[in-house]
């Protein structure tokens, strides 16, 4: 049997034929309408949301690229370290530098002592705890300048703080003033500043007479030292400024104040000249007592262009003569402060310092007069207390820090959020898979998979990395530069240019004895 030819539904329509331009303008349209899809593709490109690179952060190591067009490969400058690929790093603009590294992090043999090596701008003073920068660098110093060396419990100059005013200083009372601020720094730990004040107004008062006073041979601390120690001689002293009226008389009488009308200490004049006591007690030892009491060299010819001044105190004895060490270093950055040039003080285990009032000026407005710190501790906690009530003092007046690692985590944590934070892209992949299986045998699978990909930020190293730095490796930071810096810290005994430095001598003669045996070969080759 045949079937009807519509058995299955009527035929499909034939195909209608899609126009076309035709004619002169066809190839015209054409063209406008690519050009119309072309654009709505480069609209569709540019206008889709794309994933930010600095949303977060833009930390990141300076390149060698960077290193070099800064400058920082330069002959001149304070040594840093050496650079990934090995070229020596120096901050060529002459700034206040922090250096903050622990025991045996090796802040004396990668920076201070190389520094002391090449620094030719000006003068140099020196803190010499171990003696070793002295043995070490002095024959190089003295090429450049005169050297000196203060050494109370070895072998070294003497000198008289009080040489430096002069009975006709007409700036007397105020440098007097400035010494006794030196002399009486106020301890972290103090609760009244009550007495530290007035304290330092009673070794002012003293220092006053005995400046304008007493005879050449007695014009030193020493006098001041045995004046506060006896109630006799103290009463004695507020008598006779007394009677030299003007400021001394008003000193006079502030210091009579501390005695009732029977001579006698009052309960608030012991007070004070125990704290006065407690302050000058660095005096007590036979071999400071001598090393004060009069003066082998003027610090005023080590502190022009060239000159070296090295301040010696053995680590056993620099708790105890933290006094002395404030003394010194007070003393020198007052009479520095009009002199012409430039002058460099390498201050290692500056903890010792404490709150010193002329460290304060020293930061704040050295550089203008010429002064250049550079101050080293053992750990950010150090740095803030130093300056208790003022802990970011030094951070904030030091533009240039290098950390020789971290050891503890308060340290690992201010070097991680100085580093800063990059933006880091993270991509995410997920799989669904699922199947029915169902009894009437027509199960189905299905399968499917998203990928998203966001931007987070990260710190350029978390604290515990930094905790975890290789011991060769050093961060610094210098105010001005794009980036922080990772360069690999000195030893200057292995390094070649240090090397060269102690030993000039070594090229010459390896070259002759290389030239010896070449005629010695070549007088063998001829028999």
């Amino acid at each position: 049997m045949s079937l009807h030819p519509y058995a299955f539904g009527p035929p499909d329509p034939p195909p209608v034929p899609i126009p076309m331009a035709t004619g002169a303008g066809s190839d015209e349209a054409n063209l406008a309408v690519l050009v119309i899809m072309l654009f709505l593709l480069v609209v569709a490109y540019f206008g889709r949301r794309r994933l930010s690179r600095t949303a977060h952060g833009t930390a990141a190591w300076m390149t060698e690229r960077e290193l070099r067009r800064w400058g920082l490969y330069g002959r001149r400058g304070l040594v840093i370290g050496r650079s990934q690929a090995g070229r020596l790093l120096r901050n060529t603009i002459y700034v206040h530098t922090l250096i903050i590294g622990g025991t045996g992090s090796g802040k004396g043999i990668g920076l201070i002592l190389p520094i002391l090596l090449e620094y030719r701008r000006g003068s140099v003073v020196v803190f010499d705890t171990k003696g070793d920068l002295y043995q070490i660098t002095a024959r190089r110093r003295r090429r450049l300048g005169p050297v000196a060396r203060l050494n109370p419990f070895g072998t070294g100059a003497r000198w008289n703080p009080l040489d430096t005013i002069p009975p006709g200083d007409p700036l007397l009372i105020d440098n007097v003033r400035s010494m006794a601020c030196g002399l009486v720094v106020a301890s972290v730990k103090a609760v009244d500043p009550h007495w530290d004040g007035k304290a330092t107004q009673l070794v002012a008062a003293v220092l006053t007479l005995v400046a304008i006073k007493f005879p050449a041979d007695s014009r030193n601390l020493n006098s001041v030292y045995e004046t506060i120690c006896d109630p006799e001689l103290l009463r004695s002293a507020a008598e006779a400024l007394r009677a030299m009226g003007g400021f001394p008389g008003s000193q006079g009488a502030a210091l009579g104040s501390l005695f009732d009308r029977g001579g006698t200490l009052t309960k608030e004049g012991t007070g004070v000249v125990s704290t006065a006591l407690r302050h000058l007690d660095f005096l007590a030892s036979p071999a400071v007592a001598a090393s004060v009491a009069a003066s082998d060299i003027d610090p005023r010819e080590f502190l022009r262009a060239g000159g070296t001044l090295y301040l010696t105190i053995p680590e056993s004895q620099l708790a105890a003569q933290q006094g002395l060490l404030r003394l010194w270093t007070s003393t020198l950055m007052r009479i520095r402060g009009g002199a012409d040039g430039e002058c460099l003080m390498l201050l290692d285990e500056a903890s010792a310092l404490g709150a010193l009032p002329a460290l304060e000026e020293a930061l704040v407005r050295g550089r203008s007069s010429g002064l250049r710190l550079l101050l080293a501790y053992q750990s950010c906690a150090q740095v803030q207390a130093a300056f208790p009530e003022k802990p970011t003092l030094i951070f904030d007046n030091t533009s240039a820090h290098i950390y020789l690692g971290a050891a503890s985590l308060e340290t690992a944590e201010r070097i991680s959020k100085s580093l800063g934070n990059f933006t880091q892209a993270v991509s995410s992949y997920a799989d669904n898979w699922s199947r029915t299986d169902p009894q009437d045998g027509a199960g189905s699978t299905t399968w499917g998979g998203s990928e998203n990909t966001s931007v987070l930020g990260r710190p350029l190293l978390y604290p515990d990395e930094v905790l975890r730095l290789p011991v060769d490796l050093l961060i610094a930071f210098v105010a001005g530069l794009p980036g922080p810096i990772l360069a690999r810290r000195i030893q200057y005994y292995a390094d070649r240019h240090y090397r060269r430095i102690l030993r000039p001598w070594r090229g010459p003669v390896i070259a002759l004895l290389v030239a010896a045996l070449v005629v010695a070969a070549a007088v063998l080759a001829a028999r």
